[in-house]
């Protein structure tokens, strides 16, 4: 992002180095998980805060976070990677997300309210109608922000909010791998629209099993085409 780019994001903001580490994070990690950044590749600082337009304190303070939540690697003396990705870390998430999510997901929907069908439903649309449009990056950002809030709404009437957020985070963490999926050659094989919209319909109709069924479906198909774009 460029120096005018970085100058719009940051308006509304404080000139705090906090507030602009916790804006450069956010630009860091989304440039990781869309790939812009590669596994394993070096992020240096001076090359950060000239690409971004914004100071090296605030940078080396998002990248000291990003290390702690994984996006990033850190080591003594050799400074900063982007995180390696690999089969056996795809698996793992995978495995928590199948274990903690559904989990979360059941308790949603038995508890969720008119005001959580109502919600899911609306987002749902959106999301189906910005699926139907023509690629193009304004297109792009809008459907991934749909589809973060379409699985927030989900787990949403889960009465344990640690439960959301951990589920939150292992969904942050598994987003480097939706990207990668979509790099697959079957990946064009896939059907997202009929995913969302069979999942959806499947928890206002309050119906446990099948949401159950076909989310662990959704999840492990995003798994398996970031498993085989890896190979």
């Amino acid at each position: 992002m460029n120096k005018s780019a970085i100058e719009h994001e940051t308006s509304g903001f404080s000139s705090s180095s906090k507030t602009q580490a916790s804006l450069v994070r956010h630009l860091i990690q989304n440039d990781i998980i869309s790939g812009i950044f590669k596994p394993g590749e070096k992020l240096k600082p001076a090359q950060l805060a000239a690409h971004y337009g914004i100071g090296l304190i605030p940078v080396r303070e998002a990248l000291s976070k990003l290390a702690m939540s994984s996006f990033v690697t850190a080591e003594d003396l050799k400074g900063f990677k982007v995180a390696q990705v690999s089969k056996s870390e795809i698996e793992d998430l995978l495995n928590l997300r199948l274990n903690l999510e559904i989990n979360a997901l059941e308790q949603s929907i038995k508890n969720g309210d008119i005001k959580w069908e109502s919600t899911l439903a609306g987002i749902t649309h959106l999301l189906l109608s910005l699926s139907q449009q023509h690629e193009s990056e304004a297109s792009a950002v809008e459907w991934h922000q749909a589809h973060e809030k379409f699985h927030d709404v989900l787990i949403a009437a889960c009465p344990s909010p640690w439960l959301i957020k951990i589920c939150t985070m292992l969904r942050e963490q598994s987003t480097r791998y939706r990207f990668l999926s979509s790099r697959s050659k079957k990946f064009n094989d896939r059907h997202l629209y009929d995913e969302h919209k069979n999942i959806a319909e499947a928890a206002l109709n309050r119906d446990v099993e099948k949401t159950v069924k076909l989310y662990i479906q959704h999840l492990s198909k995003t798994a398996d085409l970031a498993i085989a774009a890896l190979d």
